[in-house]
């Protein structure tokens, strides 16, 4: 069967991924990884492809970049391709290939993601646990992005240039940028990480589900509201309102969202852009809610006006609110239901039958 095209769009920015295969090492030191940014250098000039953003990580790397024609792109990413392995196998004196298949790419829509994918990939060796500090990450573009060194590599996209007078003021942007990324760079990085399973069919991408507590939480409404790879999530003390977890949450974390959102109040625009509960309207999945009657640091009320919003779009949703829990289920019994009761709702949702009896869920709407 013909391999079907690869969308690819001159002048807009793409996020491409190449993985090594089965994801074996592709870059065992510092030459393997010069070698790679001389070649997408010399590629990108070649093919008139102007590289935003970059990282080399151990067994895959990832480009934002925004060709000026439409073959610009795969080019590229071909003769960056053929001509690392060729350098590579030689090397190491090994054979074969190198690359899981063709790479992945995708467009990006740039006024609402180009930063945050920019952000995302910079962001790659902090969250793998390579480094404390993603500017000292050698082989990525974020230092560059910082104004920590020149990297012949990077083309400022025109939307960084927006964001300061001065070199020195689209510096410090950007570095707000990479600490306030709270509900986009976690939720991009699920949503990756589940595209990439089901492209290579590991899972599947119809049945796709997405669960987390308290913070985790937060994610998986985020995931569920704003990004629509995922067919039905648990919530588990979930946040969906930002601003009321700023000004209600305990003492402890008062001050918690000012670096992974803002400072609250000044802005409060990204508290609300960032809450689920105020796009309720773009929901379009099932959903179940576990909560604590007596969580302080995210009262029930987060859950309960979530689970009105989807049962109101008749939408498949239960809630199972527990007496004298906090934030975190501590008795047994309580644990042992709320796993029961999440895999009995993911067996009506997705219509698969369980091995044993499970407690029956009340779901509204299915």
């Amino acid at each position: 069967m013909a391999r079907l095209p690869r969308l690819t769009l001159a002048h807009y920015a793409h996020h491409v991924i190449q993985r090594g295969n089965n994801r074996q090492v592709i870059f065992h030191d510092q030459r393997d990884h010069e070698r790679m940014l001389e070649m997408l250098a010399e590629h990108a000039k070649k093919f008139d492809v102007a590289v935003h953003g970059y990282v080399l990580m151990p067994n895959h790397f990832h480009l934002l970049a925004t060709p000026a024609t439409a073959d610009g792109l795969p080019l590229m990413m071909q003769g960056v391709g053929r001509s690392y392995v060729r350098w590579f196998n030689q090397r190491h004196g090994r054979t074969g290939t190198l690359w899981e298949g063709r790479y992945r790419s995708t467009l990006i829509e740039t006024e609402r993601y180009l930063l945050a994918c920019m952000v995302y990939i910079d962001l790659n060796p902090e969250r793998a646990g390579l480094t404390a500090d993603p500017a000292q990450w050698p082989w990525s573009s974020c230092a560059s992005h910082l104004g920590l060194r020149v990297d012949p590599l990077v083309t400022p996209h025109a939307l960084q240039w927006a964001m300061g007078n001065t070199p020195f003021a689209r510096e410090a942007a950007y570095r707000e940028l990479l600490q306030h990324a709270w509900g986009i760079v976690d939720v991009d990085d699920c949503v990756n990480g589940a595209r990439y399973l089901a492209a290579r069919g590991e899972v599947d991408g119809n049945r796709l589900a997405i669960r987390g507590g308290s913070a985790g939480g937060y994610t998986t409404l985020c995931a569920l509201t704003f990004r629509d790879t995922f067919k039905a999530g648990a919530s588990h003390y979930g946040i969906s309102d930002l601003e009321a977890l700023a000004k209600d949450t305990h003492k402890f974390e008062s001050r918690y969202l000012d670096r992974l959102i803002g400072p609250y109040p000044e802005r409060r625009d990204l508290y609300v852009e960032r809450s689920p509960i105020h796009f309720t309207d773009r929901l379009n999945c099932a959903m179940i809610f576990f909560q604590g009657l007596e969580d302080k640091v995210v009262p029930p009320d987060q859950a309960e006006k979530m689970v009105e919003a989807v049962r109101a779009k008749k939408l498949p949703v239960a809630y199972i609110a527990f007496e004298g829990e906090q934030h975190g289920f501590r008795k047994a019994a309580n644990i042992c239901r709320v796993l029961e009761a999440e895999l009995y709702f993911y067996s009506k949702v997705f219509g698969f039958e369980l091995a044993e009896f499970v407690e029956p869920v009340q779901i509204t709407n299915l």
